[in-house]
């Protein structure tokens, strides 16, 4: 179950990055929420792919 709320999590970090990107243009902010939400990403399927192995 915890892995739906990082599912959302993650829905909601790329929508606020579009928001800004939209609103704003590219900026330090738009740039780094698009990274946090990348990095996210790479470190639920790392997770996951461990939890796999197991």
């Amino acid at each position: 179950m915890k892995l739906w709320y990082s599912y959302i999590a993650i829905a909601a970090l790329i929508l606020l990055g579009l928001f800004d990107l939209v609103n704003f243009g590219l900026t330090i902010t738009t740039v780094s929420t698009f990274v946090i939400a990348i990095l996210f990403i790479f470190s639920i399927r790392k997770k996951v792919n461990a939890n796999k192995k197991k």
